[in-house]
């Protein structure tokens, strides 16, 4: 495998024109944005809790779910045993990672109706 590798034309070869270059993936600027997101989402957390209880917490997992999860999730279990009881956080936590399965799911089908059926010893 590795010798057919070694022998494809590379991106510039088949159009003239240079392939799209990664980017940094330590980009300082990607940095600053996860920590941001992370940020908000604890304090989001916080005030649901807060104001809104555990019926708002759980809410907000099921938004956060659609959204992002994984802020969500870093944030709880940052908070868990301070704040926040560990109950509490494990149903956010299981109601957010729910709620994301279902989103990946219905766009999963979503996108696949429009593909033709395909038997396993067909493919």
């Amino acid at each position: 495998m590795p010798i057919n590798w070694s022998r494809r034309p590379d991106a510039t070869s088949a159009t003239g024109q240079p392939g799209l270059e990664p980017g940094n993936p330590l980009e300082l600027t990607t940095a600053f944005v996860s920590a941001l997101v992370f940020v908000i989402m604890l304090m989001a957390t916080q005030l649901a809790l807060a104001h809104l209880g555990r019926a708002g917490l759980n809410t907000l997992a099921a938004i956060m779910g659609i959204v992002d999860v994984d802020p969500f999730v870093m944030g709880l279990t940052q908070a868990t045993g301070i704040v926040i009881p560990l109950k509490v956080a494990v149903a956010a936590i299981v109601i957010a990672a729910s709620s994301d399965n279902l989103v990946k799911g219905i766009t999963l089908t979503a996108s696949a109706k429009n593909r033709p059926a395909c038997r396993p010893s067909a493919c």
